[in-house]
């Protein structure tokens, strides 16, 4: 069913709300739930660790080449790596002990190809991104982390460069999360990409259990891909058609009182808990939203078995135009609605 209305008011395209999870799983085998998929912690735990580092360890301490190069290296980080130089890896295994976590300061870059990024047990934090910091990942796999990317950019700001290119973020419990640096003027977030094509976020095989202290606690599927507060963003790259995809969590974007633009994306297999709702876009607390096209004649975004519904749109204004909306025998959805 293809959309193409300006929505300003609340609009229901139901087919039947109620339906079990129990039966949405059995029937959908591309989600976790009866069979997990290999984590790459079973896959890579056992390999021999080349480089360990303990503590707080700065880049622009380390006795290597400038710029600093990794290539095929399995990095064990005990702690914190704080990137404040320029740093290329290359085809290597980042393995994270419970509660570390990778920080990319100000003015310094972080580099990842065809890299693996993952903890065994119990989550890792994730990736943080400074103002003016840059991170670029193309072809990666990061794993297992409760903030897989967390940006610090804000409105009025000095931006980050944040290219992300054909990488895959399962099972974390969110993918990314933009935040207030602790900056005073800073007012509202602010999530821009340089480049932002290809990605996947999804969760198929249940989350790690938490790190000591972690909140808030994770449930055994991811929350959401992309989480905002706030915030001014757009998800999507407007001049290429090529879709980021979204499937198997809780929300494939979860957008609280903030401005959003969503383009050439795909969302399915959106995982609705007991008691609970999920959608593939939620957006609530007088969010502004807008899931349209850029180009004349573009098919926009597609939802695909998306718990409650597509979009579910809250106290919240938004356009949908030019998306699909499909449902199966398994999943009684909601296409878009408004309350």
């Amino acid at each position: 069913m293809k959309n193409f209305l300006l929505l300003s008011l609340g609009i229901l395209l139901c087919f039947d709300p109620l339906y079990t999870f129990a039966q949405y799983y059995e029937n959908n085998p591309p989600c976790w739930f009866g069979t997990d998929a290999e984590t790459l912690c079973a896959k890579y735990e056992k390999s021999k660790v080349d480089i360990t580092y303990n503590g707080t360890v700065f880049t622009s301490g380390l006795i290597l080449p400038i710029p600093i190069s990794y290539s095929g290296k399995h990095i064990l980080i005990n702690g914190t790596l704080v990137i404040n130089s320029t740093i290329h890896a290359q085809s290597c295994i980042f393995e994270f002990t419970p509660g570390s976590q990778l920080i990319i300061y100000p003015g310094s870059s972080f580099t990842a190809d065809y890299s693996k990024f993952f903890s065994c047990t119990e989550m890792w934090k994730g990736i943080n991104v400074s103002n003016t910091g840059s991170i670029s990942l193309n072809y990666c796999q990061i794993e297992d982390a409760q903030y897989a990317l967390e940006t610090n950019d804000y409105v009025g700001g000095p931006l980050s460069n944040i290219s992300l290119l054909n990488n895959v973020f399962n099972r974390n419990y969110v993918g990314i999360i933009p935040r207030l640096p602790h900056i005073v003027g800073a007012s509202q977030k602010l999530l821009l990409f340089s480049l932002f094509l290809d990605n996947e976020f999804k969760c198929d095989a249940q989350l790690n259990n938490p790190y000591s202290g972690q909140t808030p606690l994770p449930s055994s599927v991811s929350f959401a891909g992309i989480q905002m507060e706030n915030c001014l963003a757009i998800v999507g790259t407007v001049t290429n058609p090529i879709r980021n995809h979204f499937s198997c969590m809780q929300y494939g974007i979860y957008a609280d009182y903030s401005k959003l633009s969503v383009v050439g994306c795909s969302f399915s297999i959106m995982v609705r808990p007991k008691p609970g709702e999920s959608a593939g876009i939620y957006a609530f607390n007088q969010s502004y939203l807008e899931v349209s096209e850029w180009f004349s004649g573009m098919e926009n975004c597609s939802f695909t078995n998306c718990g409650l519904a597509g979009i579910l749109a809250d106290a919240t204004s938004f356009r949908s135009d030019r998306n699909t909306f499909n449902t199966s025998q398994y999943s009684q959805s909601n296409g878009i609605l408004s309350r």
